[in-house]
């Protein structure tokens, strides 16, 4: 999951870092207040510092460049960090002057201030490094990539990379004849109609596609579109429309085909969905508890179904359900009337209640709050058929409501147009989200829940 929060910028980092320095002015405050004045009221030094944090924030957001990647230099602390502290300091200082209250405070609690702040933001500068360091090389960010582009340029970019511990390239599509033999350690793998399965095998986590005037970048991007994952084009030099993403090893990255899911508004999301997954968890194990006992009765076990669907990236997951339906090995949709369904199951499915497990899901991380109800991957093949791209709604995680659902796009897919509108939500949902989105989606949820009827 971290590796979706960075996936194009390290914003989230830089905002971890920018906290942690406003945490050791405090800190540094109340060491230098800790240090000369214990005898009088921190009260006023304490507002001081506060002063001081809302003057250092506004110099930070105004003056400083907003920057998409965390830089670990330490020139660069002097030349930002420092010179933002010492220009809070002197305006501080002239305001202080202005209104005549310099000598209500002592100058050696404001020179010891200077001080430890100092050691403290170099401190800083070394943990957040390691802590840098520690995230990109570490096992769960290191990406797994698809590669596809001439052999020689292949060749070309994986040696540039080798020493790269952030990036994996486990399967290369050439588009040419040309390979030297056992030259790769890793499969070549065919642009086909088992691509999918394949990049599913492999843990493909994104497509690299190394830009060229031998091939036509169009069509390998038709036989992609129904792939869920990020795909990125990569340029030697700047030569393109597309949008820049970074500069890695002498290489122009570029967005093709990424998730909105990224940096700071999806660490909201996840908050969201954490916190509220564990609030209607806690509320609802009654009922699950009450439900399942009834389904005991009635029909024995399991008293949860558990069925394999898509998740993010076109990945397998296994969501949690209350059993409604006679055991059985029939696969088909549940209509309405439907033979199969338990007595206790008509009242289970008309509110909705065998979603409730479902949270589990979110806790685990394979779903969210909010996004594309996620089918059985049988029909999700069906589906693929039917609409050419219908794969790119696992641009996200799957949802347990989302934007189809509230405009009364849910329960069993009945026709063509039903299944064509409900992939036009999902994917309004995926390019159009934000935080903001999520949050009316599940107040719209919670108003309808009532009375809305299921099969």
């Amino acid at each position: 999951m971290i590796e979706k929060i960075l996936q194009k910028n390290e914003e989230v980092i830089n905002y971890l870092y920018f906290f942690s320095k406003v945490f050791f002015i405090v800190l540094g405050s109340f060491f230098a207040y800790l240090t000369k004045l214990e005898e009088e009221n921190f009260h006023d030094y304490g507002l001081v510092t506060i002063a001081l944090i809302v003057i250092y924030s506004l110099i930070e957001l105004i003056i400083s460049k907003s920057n998409r990647f965390y830089n670990k230099s330490f020139s660069k602390l002097i030349y930002k960090d420092f010179y933002n502290f010492f220009f809070s300091i002197l305006i501080l200082v002239l305001i202080a002057s202005l209104f005549k209250i310099t000598n209500q405070y002592s100058r050696i609690w404001l020179v010891l201030l200077i001080i430890y702040c100092s050691l403290l933001f170099t401190l800083n500068k070394f943990i957040f490094n390691y802590f840098y360091n520690y995230i990109i090389n570490s096992n769960f960010l290191r990406k797994n990539i698809l590669l596809i582009g001439n052999f020689a340029d292949s060749k070309k970019l994986i040696n540039k990379f080798i020493k790269d511990n952030k990036f994996h390239f486990r399967a290369c599509i050439f588009m040419d004849s040309q390979k030297e033999q056992d030259y790769f350690p890793i499969q070549k793998i065919k642009l086909d109609k088992n691509i999918i399965d394949k990049i599913n095998y492999y843990h493909i986590s994104q497509i690299w596609i190394i830009a060229s005037d031998t091939f036509d970048r169009n069509k390998i991007m038709y036989k992609l579109n129904t792939i869920p994952i990020d795909i990125r084009t990569i340029h030697s030099i700047d030569s393109h429309k597309d949008h820049f993403i970074e500069n890695i090893n002498g290489y122009e990255i570029y967005e093709t085909s990424l998730s909105p899911f990224y940096g700071v508004n999806f660490l909201i999301k996840l908050f969201i969905d954490y916190f509220l997954a564990i609030i209607f968890l806690i509320l609802t194990a009654p009922l699950i508890l009450f439900f399942g006992a009834l389904i005991l009765i009635e029909d024995g076990r399991p008293v949860f179904f558990i069925q394999n669907r898509h998740g993010w990236d076109g990945r397998i997951i296994k969501i949690m359900k209350l059993r409604s339906l006679k055991k059985t090995r029939d696969n088909f949709q549940v209509k309405k009337n439907d033979k199969r369904i338990l007595k206790v199951g008509k009242f289970i499915r008309r509110f909705s209640i065998d979603e409730l497990p479902q949270f589990i899901n979110v806790l685990k991380g394979d779903m969210s709050i909010v996004g594309p109800r996620p089918h059985l991957t049988t029909h999700n093949d069906d589906f693929s058929k039917q609409i050419n791209g219908f794969m790119l709604r696992h641009k996200c995680k799957p949802g347990i409501t989302g934007l189809a659902q509230i405009n009364g796009y849910r329960g069993n897919i009945d026709n063509n147009d039903h299944l064509m509108k409900r992939y036009e939500h999902d994917m309004k949902y995926i390019k159009k989200w934000s935080p903001f989105l999520d949050i009316y989606i599940i107040a719209k949820t919670a108003a309808t829940f009532l009375f809305h009827k299921a099969h």
